[in-house]
């Protein structure tokens, strides 16, 4: 679809995938969804969304601990296949009280994305906003927010799994 000139920003989206050769699906005309396995084998499950008043494309990486197998798995049974750390999910205070500190630690250093923990149900994410408002969409800068939040998840994954098994974090 094209707007005033423009190409919409999820047909972009969609031909970065595509160039990838990744699979994916279109739940509506402002929704993707996708996922990778990385070398390391985990698997993150991502949400790519564009939010037409804010004129932004967000980006929503949810960490995976389990393989591509059990977030198949989780998404035909209905729930979303995303990492939770919370007291309802078995996790003690100080678990969480770990995570927290150390996903806020993290964000101190990363440049592009942040990550967020919804402390309703304790899900953790990685989110990257891109704004368009005075430019296109390019599948350059999709390729970069991806690479850039998928190395970031594969740098921040190990140390959340220690304080999950452990309790205890390192810095």
């Amino acid at each position: 679809m094209w707007v005033l000139g423009k190409p919409d920003p999820m047909d972009v989206v969609e031909n970065a995938l595509r160039n990838r050769n990744w699979k994916y699906a279109r739940l509506d005309a402002n929704t993707i969804l996708t996922g990778v396995q990385t070398v390391s084998g985990r698997v993150y499950f991502i949400a790519i969304r564009h939010e037409v008043q804010r004129r932004t494309v967000l980006f929503l990486f949810n960490p995976l601990i389990r393989g591509a197998a059990d977030a198949l798995q989780a998404l035909a049974g209905g729930r979303p296949p995303f990492l939770r750390v919370h007291t309802n999910e078995g996790h003690s205070s100080q678990q969480v009280a770990e995570i927290c500190q150390s996903l806020m630690y993290k964000n101190y250093q990363i440049v592009l994305g942040c990550f967020e923990r919804d402390d309703s149900d304790g899900e953790i994410r990685f989110r990257i906003a891109v704004p368009y408002c005075d430019t296109k969409l390019t599948v350059a800068q999709v390729d970069w927010c991806i690479d850039v939040a998928v190395s970031t998840m594969e740098v921040a994954m190990p140390e959340i799994e220690r304080v999950m098994d452990s309790g205890r974090m390192t810095v």
